[in-house]
């Protein structure tokens, strides 16, 4: 499934997510959290507490602020149907990599 993928540090990236929960929260590495977006069939998924260490650089600034909330390590846009995950529309993605490419994610 087509994700975008935010590491701490660095501009998002359009990439190839596994299709299953469990792939995902491998790939974050630790239980997976989802926050949808209010308006748009699109979540955040980040991980409250991860399974093993994570890099030392990811844990000293926030990834992104987004809703009043910052967000540490390593964040996904999915899309979302329902309760599970789903490649993020066409029609989105672009702008989503625009918008969530500033340190404070502004959304419509």
């Amino acid at each position: 499934m087509k994700g975008i993928v935010i590491d701490p540090g660095k501009a998002p990236e359009i990439c190839k997510l596994p299709n299953d929960s469990q792939g995902l929260e491998r790939w974050l590495g630790g239980p997976m959290r989802v926050d949808r977006f209010p308006t748009q069939p699109v979540g955040l998924a980040y991980v409250t507490k991860a399974l093993g260490p994570l890099p030392a650089s990811w844990a000293h600034c926030a990834t992104r602020i987004w809703r009043g909330n910052a967000y540490y390590g390593r964040l996904l846009l999915l899309g979302w149907h329902g309760s599970a995950p789903t490649d993020i529309p066409k029609a989105l993605i672009e702008d989503l990599v625009k918008q969530w490419s500033a340190m404070e994610v502004k959304t419509k």
